[in-house]
């Protein structure tokens, strides 16, 4: 297969963008942007492992429902009156729609093994100010799993995600005593009871290693009332 990228725009047709209209009410109403007039939502595919005849074959079939959607290859029609931006998952973030799509790519063809990225691409008016941008784009962007996308097209899907070379280890907490593991646990504000943190101890006292404070925090919630009866 080609090592070229494609990329294909989706987006819903007038009188079918209900999306689109409710992120506009929304961003209108509530958080009172007054100078933004009209919004777009475009769902962005960069697709790599297929080639130009899976491509087309895959835009009436994939990526879009022909009655409701408007579909376009590499680039989209935008006026001068507008601009846009971009927001797509972390590195490492599960991309629900991506993986559909590849499933669906290998439905086409079982012997793929495409590789996608997406992100959504929202269209505004030119005109709006810079503040009320920045209000938009804050509101939209969840900072625990998304960003703002660049929307060049990549060189290359595959991002490198780095190592965190500053993880938190709980140093000696195997070796504490009683009295430090209850100021410890005083400290971290934890969830669990004081008769589970110590459980947590004896565990890794096994595991002849300290925990690091990640660990402590994922057990914490998992053992939360509100995750425990799911868990």
């Amino acid at each position: 297969m080609s090592d070229q990228i494609y990329r294909v725009y989706v987006e819903r047709k007038k009188g079918f963008d209900l999306q689109a209209e409710g992120v506009l009410s929304d961003l209108k109403n509530y958080l009172g942007i007054t100078s933004l007039k009209t919004l777009r939502i475009l769902n962005r595919y960069d697709i790599l492992g297929i080639d130009e005849a899976i491509t087309e074959r895959a835009l009436k079939e994939v990526f879009c429902e022909p009655q409701t959607d408007d579909v376009y290859r590499e680039d989209f029609p935008m006026s001068s009156l507008e601009k846009s931006f971009g927001i797509e998952y972390l590195p490492g973030q599960y991309d629900q729609r991506a993986d559909s799509t590849q499933q669906c790519l290998q439905l086409i063809n079982p012997l793929l093994k495409p590789k996608v990225k997406t992100a959504v691409i929202y269209v505004v008016n030119n005109d709006i100010l810079p503040s009320e941008l920045e209000k938009i784009t804050s509101y939209l962007v969840n900072p625990v799993d998304s960003r703002l996308a660049v929307l060049g097209k990549p060189d290359k899907l595959d991002e490198q995600i780095q190592d965190d070379i500053n993880i938190e280890y709980l140093q000696g907490f195997s070796n504490f005593s009683k009295l430090q593991m209850k100021e410890l646990y005083n400290k971290l504000s934890l969830a669990m009871s004081f008769e589970d943190f110590l459980f947590c101890q004896e565990y890794f006292q096994k595991e002849k290693r300290d925990p690091s404070m990640t660990e402590i925090k994922v057990i914490d919630t998992y053992w939360s009332d509100h995750c425990r009866h799911t868990t």
